[in-house]
């Protein structure tokens, strides 16, 4: 069988998100099952060197596309993916796609038109910004990440689609920590930033750590640059492409989201080293966290989430209690990438089965 995922996003490295690092781990773990793998995404004007060089051939081309190999399977940067799929197609020739991120519906008649199968994995709950109408029917299948969103899909359309979660591969996550400090990933306002930067402020002796990892725009950053200026226990990091050079000193990871995530990559990262979280009873995150943190409405205040916080980080019994709880819901089998594989290629599998 031959996978390609295919997204109107733009993918690693220039683009950094729980859906394209999700992406990648699914390809390292479909290639050692020997399926072959490929990935169709945007190409950023601002690209790597690599990629640069090629820029001319794809902008003589409306339609076209650039191919890149360095992250050990194909990458198909395209100018503008929907132009693009039938050369994809036809260069690739995938027995099924995967869509998802970026508006996914408004690919999928282009792949079911040249007889791909098509799977449209669903990793948040914004369904107004899916590209098309949502229909059953033959040759294509909707996956989400989390029981949580297949129950708000089921909701909105009477679709009852499998929940799959991400694949994290623990070796490349797994850490010992010094256990230093809090930290923040992605500080955005729907990922609850005023709540991190108000806990910041109650807590001076604790140094918190503000990693990006969306595409930040450079207006963005500077406010936020403005509003952790001179507060001694923040550090703010650019996007890193090793998440285990931020976990190494992490002693707590929060999530004060106040939108629905459709799981909480960054939760189950951290749980594989036995770091607890303080999150949002939002969305996946619970079903992501299980027992190992603990959960906070999203419309409580600042003073229950300093509370809770003080609960993990100045009782050192409590740590420990939820840093095993953590660790072992990391260890459960289901969760386990085997076993996530299993189920993803069964779904893949009956899909494939069905091209015209």
């Amino acid at each position: 069988m031959r996978v390609l995922f295919a997204s109107n996003h733009a993918y690693l490295p220039h683009h950094k998100g729980g859906s394209e690092v999700s992406t990648h781990d699914l390809c390292l773990t479909l290639q050692e099952r020997g399926v072959a793998v490929g990935v169709m995404s945007a190409l950023l004007p601002r690209a790597s060197l690599a990629v640069h060089r090629q820029i001319p051939l794809l902008l003589q081309r409306r339609d076209g596309f650039v191919r890149d190999d360095f992250l050990g399977y194909p990458v198909f940067r395209c100018n503008q993916p929907s132009h693009a799929v039938r050369m994809v197609v036809e260069s690739f020739r995938p027995g099924v796609v995967v869509l998802q991120a970026g508006r996914p519906l408004a690919l999928v008649d282009r792949f079911t038109s040249l007889g791909v199968p098509c799977a449209i994995y669903l990793r948040d709950a914004l369904f107004d910004n899916l590209g098309g109408p949502v229909v059953e029917r033959d040759g294509v299948r909707y996956i989400t990440t989390s029981r949580d969103l297949a129950r708000r899909f089921a909701e909105a359309f009477g679709i009852h689609p499998p929940s799959i979660p991400p694949i994290v591969r623990p070796e490349r996550y797994r850490v010992e920590s010094s256990r230093k400090s809090v930290t923040f990933v992605c500080p955005f306002p729907v990922k609850g930033v005023d709540i991190a930067l108000a806990l910041a402020a109650r807590r001076p002796d604790i140094p918190f750590v503000f990693a990006e990892s969306w595409q930040m725009h450079p207006v963005r950053r500077a406010i936020l640059n403005a509003r952790t200026r001179g507060k001694a226990n923040i550090i703010h990091h650019r996007p890193i492409d090793d998440m285990r050079n931020v976990y190494r000193e992490t002693r707590i990871v929060l999530m004060p989201s106040r939108w629905v995530e459709g799981w909480g990559r960054v939760v189950s990262e951290v749980q594989v080293s036995g770091i607890p979280v303080l999150g949002s009873r939002i969305g996946g995150i619970p079903e992501s966290m299980g027992p190992g943190g603990i959960l906070v409405d999203p419309d409580a205040g600042v003073d229950q989430w300093e509370r809770s916080l003080a609960q993990m980080w100045d009782d050192p019994v409590e740590y420990e209690r939820l840093a095993e709880r953590a660790r072992l819901h990391a260890d459960r089998a289901e969760f386990a990438p085997a076993a996530i594989m299993d189920r993803l290629l069964a779904v893949l599998s009956e899909l494939a089965g069905t091209r015209t």
